[in-house]
């Protein structure tokens, strides 16, 4: 041990390395994507997408947008599919509570997991007498 600490060896440094780099890979192996705007809010339907730039260690199987009238929405929750690999895409958010604050993001699963991008928030429209439910 003397010739380690000689050296300028800190063992809690070397292993807080070493905890960082797993962290690291162990995030290389998720996709990397971003959630696109809100766009096109109506009532009860809202339009939200995502951009997936790197696949991880695997291939993107599914893909998608969460949502909830809660921070952090997962895909347990409502959620869209569609479809696979990288790339932009697009999805039709329906069957929203007219106005409701909501929260989205973008996701993306491989073999190692679900990935999600950036949250964002949008309000659905108040709903008007005589009003089309999506305007």
């Amino acid at each position: 041990m003397r010739k380690f600490a000689s050296c300028g060896f800190n063992a809690f440094a070397a292993c807080s390395l070493c905890v960082l780099l797993f962290s690291a890979c162990e995030m290389l192996n998720l996709p990397m994507l971003e959630t696109l705007e809100v766009s096109e809010i109506g009532c009860e339907a809202a339009v939200c997408g995502g951009d997936i730039t790197f696949e991880g260690v695997s291939a993107v199987i599914e893909r998608g947008v969460v949502w909830s009238t809660e921070d952090n929405p997962t895909i347990s929750g409502s959620k869209t599919s569609d479809g696979s690999g990288t790339g932009s895409f697009t999805s039709t958010l329906s069957n929203l509570q007219p106005d409701t604050e909501y929260f989205v993001r973008a996701y993306a699963t491989n073999e190692a997991g679900t990935a999600y991008g950036n949250i964002r928030s949008f309000k659905t429209l108040e709903r008007s007498t005589g009003d089309n439910p999506n305007p």
